[in-house]
């Protein structure tokens, strides 16, 4: 009997966007969901494709420390730490960045980051 190769498993890439879009969407709905770091504005704490990161809405007030997805104006999301927090304004930035983000809105966070493994 001949060996029979396994089919090569399909690889997709997925608009990022599209794909926050569809999590955003599941976490507005109550959900809690997770996703695998991607990029190095979090490092050292958080290492891109190593770490996964679960989030939800936030269920308290968000304080200095918390890592938060949030969306830009220009509709790019975001995963950073609050680095300030002034009214509803929220001053941010990743732990391997030096610039601060300012101000960000209180209704451009959509969730914190709960748990990361």
């Amino acid at each position: 009997m001949k060996n029979k190769k396994s089919p090569e498993p399909t690889v997709r890439t997925i608009d990022t966007q599209a794909y926050l879009t569809v999590l955003r969407e599941l976490v507005e709905d109550g959900n809690s969901v997770s996703l695998n770091v991607s990029g190095m504005s979090m490092f050292p704490f958080l290492e891109h494709e190593r770490d996964t990161v679960y989030f939800e809405a936030p269920k308290r007030n968000l304080r200095r420390g918390d890592i938060v997805f949030y969306q830009r104006s220009n509709g790019q999301y975001v995963m950073h730490r609050i680095y300030k927090v002034k009214g509803d304004e929220y001053y941010i930035v990743g732990d391997a960045q030096r610039v601060i983000e300012e101000p960000v809105q209180k209704d451009q966070i959509f969730a914190i980051v709960t748990q990361v493994k």
